[in-house]
């Protein structure tokens, strides 16, 4: 099993919008300590903002058409708006830099 591609504190931008889960519910189901803040079905999240992992899940169910194996759960810093995302539609901070 690989291990978590992102952890919590984690300081990270979106790389690609195209990766959010706007209705991922089930997830939310689960850890309903980010529901509050949820944006749920926006799926356009400011790119240019830097956002904090609050935590990185597996997925609920298996998907087909995702190949992705975590949902990352970020938070925008200066609103406090929770996403949902696909490990592969963010970067880490320093990374995003180079």
């Amino acid at each position: 099993m690989k291990s978590k591609p992102f952890h919590k504190g984690d300081m990270v931008r979106i790389t690609d919008q195209h990766e959010v889960y706007g209705c991922y519910s089930q997830m939310i189901k689960r850890h309903m300590q980010y529901a509050i803040h949820w944006a749920y079905r926006d799926w356009n999240p400011d790119t240019e903002s830097i956002y904090i992992v609050r935590g990185c899940y597996k997925h609920c169910m298996k998907d087909d058409y995702d190949s992705s194996e975590w949902c990352v759960v970020i938070e925008q810093a200066d609103t406090h708006r929770i996403y949902l995302i696909s490990e592969n539609g963010i970067s880490n901070v320093l990374e995003y830099v180079k």
